[in-house]
């Protein structure tokens, strides 16, 4: 069995903007990534309501794109995707932004996901 020609091209426009996607970010992640670059100012709570998971799985997402994960010690920390700042509307609520990396990222992403 193979896949239609259309599928085949849509498989080879996911393959090129996966692979653009910043080394030992999984998808759970990305996902968080990418509702933040849509929704700037999201809190933790908002981003898991988003992504349809756990506050829990939303803040381990949060704390492996701030920089707080890393899979080994020998290895240099990655640069932050995300930072979190007291928000505007709620000063007891923090709100998360794209860093200038992320910035980076996303865009990347985008450019990829227009060439494929």
């Amino acid at each position: 069995m193979t896949l239609p020609e259309t599928s085949i091209e849509a498989v080879g426009s996911l393959r090129a903007v996966l692979g653009a996607v910043p080394h030992g970010l999984g998808l759970g992640p990305l996902g968080a990534l990418l509702a933040v670059a849509s929704e700037p100012g999201l809190s933790v709570n908002d981003l898991a309501d988003r992504l349809g998971v756990p506050q829990q799985t939303a803040s381990r997402h949060v704390s492996q794109l701030m920089g707080r994960y890393q899979e080994s010690a020998a290895e240099e920390p990655p640069a932050p995707l995300l930072e979190q700042r007291v928000s505007v509307e709620d000063p007891r609520r923090r709100a998360l932004f794209l860093t200038p990396d992320g910035f980076a990222a996303v865009e990347i992403l985008v450019a990829a996901g227009r060439r494929a």
